[in-house]
């Protein structure tokens, strides 16, 4: 009898052991997934540009999570020769065109980033200006392979397609010979507000701009 009772003893304890155990993988199970929750929030808050692979994808959660919309329109304009021709020193050329159009609401556009695609030195770039229409709007010196376009509000209205254009200063010391372009990288290089909310364009991206070559003055 005392042997049974021994034995019955232990099987309590080793179903309570089972317990304990189960229930503190449970609890680390579940400390990971918040851990990993709030780590995803924080870095879609504070540097969106982590998200652009789901964005580009257009999942639904995506979607629903950063209230991406299709109720506007980002398109670039190319050149007719198909690219661009700098020469050094040159003024006001411009780089890369979009045009913009909402379909219902009032939009604010009010921020452009473009980031520079190829190998080129960035001092030979001196200043570009974000133009609408015929109106500068807003201006930029790169940064770490970015021109960031900020402080600037252009109203789109519903229906109006608007066009701008992005020229730029080249300086005298650039090389002949370089050759990149711009793109609009993913939904958060634009920002445009409906009502105090942002707003996210469904059209794919990069949204990709023409090539621009730096070529040398002709000789006399």
């Amino acid at each position: 009898m005392a042997k049974l009772k021994e034995l019955a003893k232990k099987q309590v304890q080793n179903a309570k052991g089972f317990e304990n155990k189960t229930w503190n993988i449970l609890i680390i199970l579940w400390l990971t997934l918040t851990a990993f929750s709030i780590q995803a929030f924080v870095e879609a808050k504070f540097n969106p540009d982590i998200v652009k692979a789901n964005i580009s994808g257009h999942d639904s959660m995506a979607q629903e999570a950063f209230k991406l919309s299709s109720d506007f329109a980002i398109k670039p304009i190319y050149s007719e020769k198909g690219g661009y021709y700098i020469a050094p020193g040159e003024t006001d050329v411009p780089i890369f065109a979009l045009s913009i159009e909402s379909y219902k609401d009032i939009l604010l556009f009010e921020r452009l980033q473009l980031t520079l695609q190829g190998e080129v030195d960035e001092k030979m770039f001196v200043v570009a200006k974000l133009f609408e229409g015929e109106n500068k709007i807003a201006t930029s010196r790169i940064k770490e392979g970015v021109f960031s376009f900020k402080n600037f509000t252009s109203i789109l209205k519903p229906g109006v397609n608007k066009e701008y254009t992005i020229k730029l200063d080249i300086s005298p010391e650039a090389q002949a010979g370089a050759r990149f372009n711009f793109e609009i990288t993913n939904p958060y290089a634009i920002t445009l507000n409906s009502k105090n909310i942002p707003q996210y364009s469904l059209d794919r991206y990069p949204i990709v701009g023409d090539y621009v070559t730096i070529v040398g003055w002709r000789k006399k």
